[in-house]
């Protein structure tokens, strides 16, 4: 795996990490790696995607009402406004590039995620 891990729940980590690991725009979303099993959770997910293929919404539950006049907000303050549960991988449109993590078919990584919910309760 060439994975980089942080809290998705995070507002702050999406800025975090790329302007000091990946040195690129602070905007640009991560794109989650989800325990399988908990993928439904989070996103309107038809099926699996091991291969972070898969663009999707985030699901109503976990999203953040908008503030009043969001949509006439310039792009820059639209893009840090909390939008979800897990702004950290929430695009501006409320969508994911998403991948599912499989106990059979990458079980050190599923681990690793496991262990992560089970201090945190966030299965990403």
């Amino acid at each position: 795996n060439r994975s980089i891990l942080g809290d998705p729940r995070n507002p702050e980590m999406q800025k975090r990490l790329n302007l000091k690991i990946k040195y690129r725009e602070s905007f640009r979303p991560f794109a989650p790696a989800v325990l399988a099993e908990e993928a439904d959770r989070y996103f309107e997910l038809p099926g699996d995607s091991p291969y972070m293929l898969l663009v999707q919404p985030v699901k109503e539950s976990s999203r953040r009402p908008l503030p009043e006049g969001y949509h006439e907000l310039p792009l820059r303050e639209k893009l840090y406004t909390l939008r979800s549960d897990i702004p950290a991988v929430t695009h501006i449109d409320f969508s994911a590039r998403i991948q599912t993590v499989h106990r059979e078919t990458n079980p050190e990584f599923h681990a690793l995620l496991s262990a992560f919910k089970a201090k945190t309760g966030c299965g990403m």
